[in-house]
């Protein structure tokens, strides 16, 4: 029998003020996270790695430290999915690869001791596109995980944090580590039906992480809401995380780009939420971006490029039959790019990034859908020139952050009173404003409910989806 989900009732928040209370241990929601990795993982593929030796040796040390008065953080004791593009010490790091990359492994970063000093238990690496460098969540060369809300049919959880996005969403563990280089948090989060936060570029080092771009990679959590994730913020920045009331929202909805060409899904879902936080008092003004088409000509010029100069175009062409045939695609183009080109392109992004801040001027959040579409089916990506498609819907309403230098949240919606797949409801701001984004994300949150979870789940002796 599969154990419930430790979380599922309130988040890491409640788990938080229990454990500091003495109702719960950490060696008790571990080993829950743990028996349901080991059920349900075989058929999901969230994670490549646990280590349920170490996790359980570090959740006995923090019950042992509580006991003995000691009290880190609200993270104590909490069981943490960490992407496989960190480095944490001990276990292996693949990058989503099977190139040599042992060279480029370093040491633990920042953002991981962080969470150790906070008190977390890291359970294993999580399942990510190769070399992060994707937004679809198929990884050929290592494994693809399944998305937990689709009973019949196998759907991706969108990348590259793939393997993180499914771990929140079948309840594996109390929050998950992503990265996020054009959307790479808040896709899964959306396809998932679960919170992510892109933080701003520059908020958490990113040393000890794969640098798939360092142009635009920034370190965010995937979790249940987005109460959960303004307390990871202020767990590990030290920045408390305002109070926004409701009829104080301002809301800034771009009349160009963002909403053209929704699925039904998503805009029903979209435009219900927009409908609902008015009735709360939440105010919405258009605002028109002209800038924003220019990400398709931005992000190709310096993504690929810098791909490439981290891995090196003699490593890339000795592995390329072995890697991924959409990643291999896309990275290739990194090798055309010249100089001149790569160099514009980052001096267009500061100037697009100056030119639109002024234009906003703090007079709202920026509110849209988080991708146009609900999750792709598997089958659907069967082939590079399908992949590629798909791959630009998914990134198109997310890369633009990136080129503004934005921090940015996907919230969790679906149609009211309607079973359906998850829609994500994109909310960003200007750079270095996370923790006002972050609250009024709560007050959202409060309006519009927390993420569904799904209602079936993986029997691990089956690729068919079994209840509870």
């Amino acid at each position: 029998m599969i154990p419930e989900d430790p979380f599922a009732d309130g988040g890491i928040i409640v788990f938080a003020e229990k454990f500091r209370r003495g109702q719960v241990t950490s060696v008790a929601v571990t080993k829950a996270c743990l028996a349901r990795i080991e059920a349900l993982n075989a058929s999901i593929g969230a994670f490549w790695h646990i280590d349920a030796e170490g996790a359980l040796a570090t959740a006995a040390a923090m019950d042992a430290a509580f006991s003995a008065g000691v009290y880190l953080s609200q993270l104590m004791g909490v069981p943490v999915a960490v992407k496989d593009l960190l480095v944490v010490d001990g276990m292996p790091v693949t990058f989503g690869s099977d190139l040599d990359l042992s060279e480029m492994i370093g040491f633990e970063g920042h953002y991981i001791k962080c969470l150790r000093n906070a008190g977390c238990v890291i359970l294993g690496k999580t399942a990510t596109v190769e070399l992060a460098f994707g937004t679809t969540g198929i990884n050929e060369t290592l494994g693809t995980p399944r998305n937990p809300h689709d009973p019949e049919v196998f759907r991706v959880c969108g990348g590259s944090s793939s393997g993180s996005g499914a771990a929140i969403a079948a309840g594996l563990a109390g929050f998950a580590v992503g990265t996020d280089t054009g959307g790479s948090v808040r896709i899964p989060a959306a396809l998932c039906g679960i919170f992510g936060h892109k933080t701003t570029k520059g908020l958490y080092d990113t040393n000890g992480v794969f640098p798939v771009s360092p142009t635009f990679d920034t370190i965010g959590p995937l979790t249940r809401s987005a109460a959960d994730a303004a307390l990871i913020f202020s767990a590990t920045t030290g920045t408390i995380v305002p109070e926004i009331a409701a009829p104080t929202l301002q809301f800034l909805k771009p009349s160009n780009y963002f909403f053209n060409d929704l699925a039904v899904e998503v805009s029903d879902a979209v435009f219900e939420s927009i409908e609902r936080l008015t009735t709360f008092g939440a105010s919405f003004v258009d605002v028109e971006i002209p800038e924003v088409s220019e990400r398709a000509a931005i992000y190709p010029e310096i993504v690929p490029s810098e791909l490439m100069s981290a891995i090196g175009a003699e490593r890339f062409a000795q592995g390329r039959a072995q890697m991924d045939s959409l990643t291999a695609s896309r990275a290739e183009y990194g090798l055309n790019v010249s100089a001149v080109s790569y160099i514009d392109a980052v001096k267009r992004m500061r100037e697009l990034t100056r030119i639109v801040a002024q234009r906003l001027d703090n007079q709202g959040t920026l509110i849209t859908p988080t991708v146009p579409i609900i999750a792709p089916k598997k089958s659907e990506l069967a082939d590079i020139e399908s992949g590629v498609s798909i791959h630009n819907q998914l990134v198109r309403n997310a890369q633009p952050a990136g080129i503004f230098n934005h921090c940015a949240v996907s919230l969790p919606v679906q149609k009211i009173g309607k079973p359906s797949l998850p829609v994500g409801l994109q909310l960003s701001r200007g750079e270095g404003e996370d923790a006002l984004l972050l609250g009024i994300a709560r007050t959202v949150e409060k309006i519009l409910g927390v993420g569904e979870r799904p209602q079936c789940l993986f029997d691990s002796s089956s690729d068919r989806v079994q209840g509870d």
